[in-house]
């Protein structure tokens, strides 16, 4: 929860039933396609490899992000399997190596929001994964240090109904 607010876009497997739905009859179906067949011609393996080249489709397609409003970009990358969770993440790239690396390559916002102790504010070089640290960028949640961001944020979700704790 304390990441959220740093979403700057999504993924779908490309195997994700959503895909084909969202694509229907648009300029991006074809295209698409073509990246599907591409990716599923990768086993497993080469498909969770650090050493895989990310690579990524936007299709057209963009959701709403619930705790801030924005419109975030669908994409379908190499490297998130259907198989694995619900085959849909969200992109958080100043918080996930993976995610820094595809942002920075496709040219995605990086919004940090977990500020790391002693942080100076400058641009990040590389994701910044730790769980200590301060909520930024994060509304009304900005100052809180990360366990109690994480607390209040879950509260807010659960409250407001877009999200529960499991």
């Amino acid at each position: 929860p304390d990441t959220t607010f740093g979403v700057t876009y999504m993924v779908l497997a490309p195997e994700h039933p959503l895909v084909e739905k969202l694509i229907a009859g648009t300029e991006y179906a074809e295209p698409v396609r073509a990246f599907v067949n591409k990716v599923k011609k990768l086993s497993t393996i080469d498909r969770t490899s650090s050493e895989l080249e990310k690579e990524g489709m936007f299709i057209g397609a963009y959701a709403i992000n619930p705790v801030n409003q924005d419109r975030v970009p669908i994409w379908i990358t190499n490297y998130v399997l259907y198989e694995y969770g619900t085959g849909a993440v969200m992109g958080v790239p100043a918080h996930d190596t993976r995610d820094f690396d595809f942002a920075k390559k496709y040219n995605h916002k990086i919004v940090p929001v977990v500020a790391p102790p002693g942080w100076d504010g400058s641009e990040l070089t590389e994701a910044y994964d730790g769980y200590d640290g301060t909520a930024i960028n994060s509304g009304a949640f900005d100052g809180l240090p990360t366990p109690e961001a994480k607390e209040k944020i879950s509260d807010w979700m659960e409250k407001e109904g877009f999200g529960k704790r499991i």
